[in-house]
């Protein structure tokens, strides 16, 4: 919930400190934005493109390992609003797996996609 309060925010630095050193963020049609300077221009590109968009998501599932140091949190999101190219309203699922390191749970991968049905061409 930290991290969709800082998105909320537009807070890039601070979601940007959510992450190891060497995470990564996929996204559908990009490569993926590997490292924290990619993951900052990747928030970064995020907000310039859609400033308006009110973003939710939620939990439904985390598992973690016998070890304690390694979780995967499954979950829903909705993107509703203004964006560049008009209005937005999309929805979708996510996966992210978390590291703890020194005893601090950092994001090591998030991936979404999203479930809407494509539209008909035109």
């Amino acid at each position: 919930m930290q991290w969709l309060k800082l998105w909320k925010g537009h807070d890039i630095a601070g979601m940007t400190e959510l992450f190891v050193e060497d995470g990564m963020i996929f996204r559908e049609n990009q490569e993926p934005a590997i490292g924290l300077d990619a993951i900052r221009n990747q928030f970064t590109k995020d907000f310039e493109q859609n400033p308006k968009i009110v973003s939710t998501w939620s939990t439904e599932r985390i598992e973690l390992s016998a070890s304690g140091d390694l979780a995967i949190e499954y979950g829903s999101w909705t993107d509703t609003g203004i964006g560049l190219e008009g209005t937005v309203d999309d929805h979708g699922r996510f996966v992210t797996v978390y590291r703890k390191v020194n005893g601090t749970w950092k994001v090591s991968a998030d991936m979404s996609l999203s479930t809407k049905p494509e539209e008909p061409a035109k």
